[in-house]
């Protein structure tokens, strides 16, 4: 046999190993179409894409101030 098994020394039955192992592992397909195909985090991942920048992006686009300054107070003659 040449499959790896990750199941350390096998010491009793080398064949009940190799059934228990990942190769014979049932592996479940998920739906593309119809109920049950809604994938979550693959729609988050779509979304992520579009989403507007937050606030925080605001400071590091406008050199750290969201108004302008205001103008210097008039002097009184």
């Amino acid at each position: 046999m040449t499959h790896q098994l990750n199941k350390g020394k096998i010491r009793d039955n080398a064949l009940k190993a190799l059934v228990h192992s990942n190769l014979f592992r049932h592996k479940t397909e998920r739906k593309k179409k119809g109920k049950g195909s809604y994938n979550r985090q693959a729609a988050k991942k779509w979304r992520d894409g579009f989403e507007q920048p937050s606030r925080f992006d605001l400071y590091r686009y406008t050199d750290n101030r969201l108004s302008p300054p205001c103008p210097p107070p008039i002097p009184c003659k």
